[in-house]
């Protein structure tokens, strides 16, 4: 049982519903596939903007990047790694799949906003080694409403001193600021989303994302995650787990035919 109204052609999921849907569409891994054509890593610290601050997987190799990630469309996978910190001063309108700051090294790896900025990709980590940081205030880093920001342990969104509300990311319509709202309220703060693990839109019903576009594809790796998901909704019929427990939710219009 998936919704109320089983004869729509869209059909709502909770998150281990799901699991086995994307699984057939073809969800693996980036471990297992490897890099990706268009993917983008740091080449040393700079401006997003810059190109000599990024190298570009060709399909075979790392090469020096000729336009920066986002600049066109086709980026996919963005990660910054090997100590470097890239400092994001614009809107990155073009979108693309993935941001991944950190890589498990040791060194710090680093987000720093420095101004009103905009990324469009549905996914960011801030993985083991990673920073993000606001470096001025009056500053705000907004993302897309579907977005899932996710902070793995040794992942650091810093909310150090001057303690104001003038540091803020915005996701959709909410916004949460450094060291304001102690969790509640509007701005909420920075300790709020990293008490969270980060922020999962999808957590209820009513902002379900839709995976009809992934329907023979596939999502960015580890774009779904269950860490910090609460139950909502009544449980199917057929269920035996005492459940919901953690739900996630997604949506999908099916084709008329070929599935």
């Amino acid at each position: 049982m998936i919704t109320k109204k089983e004869n729509s052609f869209q059909y709502l999921l909770p998150h281990y519903l799901i699991i086995s849907l994307l699984l057939v569409v073809g969800i693996l891994p980036n471990d297992l596939l490897g890099q990706s054509t268009n993917d983008y890593r740091s080449n040393g610290s700079g401006s997003w903007t810059n190109i000599s601050s990024w190298q570009v997987f060709n399909g075979s190799t790392w090469v020096s990047a000729s336009s920066y990630p986002g600049q066109n469309p086709g980026t996919k996978a963005v990660s910054i790694g090997n100590g470097n910190s890239i400092t994001l001063s614009s809107n990155i309108s073009n979108n693309f799949d993935s941001l991944t700051i950190g890589d498990g090294t040791g060194a710090t790896d680093g987000l720093l906003i420095s101004s009103n900025s905009f990324l469009n990709t549905m996914l960011v980590t801030i993985a083991n080694g990673g920073s993000m940081k606001w470096t001025s205030n009056n500053t705000d880093l907004t993302l897309p409403s579907a977005v899932n920001f996710i902070i793995e342990s040794g992942g650091v969104l810093d909310k150090s001193a001057p303690c104001n509300a003038t540091k803020t990311l915005t996701i959709g319509a909410s916004k949460y600021a450094s060291c304001n709202g102690g969790g509640s309220g509007s701005p909420q703060s920075f300790q709020n989303v990293i008490d969270n693990g980060g922020v999962y839109t999808y957590d209820y019903y009513e902002g379900a994302i839709d995976v009809t576009g992934f329907i023979n594809s596939c999502s960015p790796d580890a774009a779904y995650d269950t860490r910090g998901a609460t139950p909502d909704k009544n449980a199917g019929s057929n269920w035996n787990n005492s459940g919901p427990k953690y739900n996630r939710w997604f949506k999908f219009t099916a084709p008329a035919t070929g599935q």
